[in-house]
């Protein structure tokens, strides 16, 4: 399993903890931050991992 697989794997379960505490009265701030830079470092990954995807577009002479 890749770090990104890892990452993700973590976030689900993370985001499911937080949702169900949420309705059960409250989540835990810790996980909430946890959640919070999980999803900031997968959001960074993504918008790299786009970038580098991309083909430039032609330039009109």
């Amino acid at each position: 399993m890749s770090d990104l697989e890892k990452l993700e794997a973590e976030y689900r379960r993370l985001a499911t903890k937080v949702i169900y505490a949420g309705f059960e009265g409250g989540a835990d701030p810790a996980d909430v931050a946890r959640l919070e830079q999980l999803s900031e470092e997968l959001l960074r990954r993504s918008t790299i991992g786009s970038f580098a995807r991309e083909k430039p577009e032609p330039v009109a002479a």
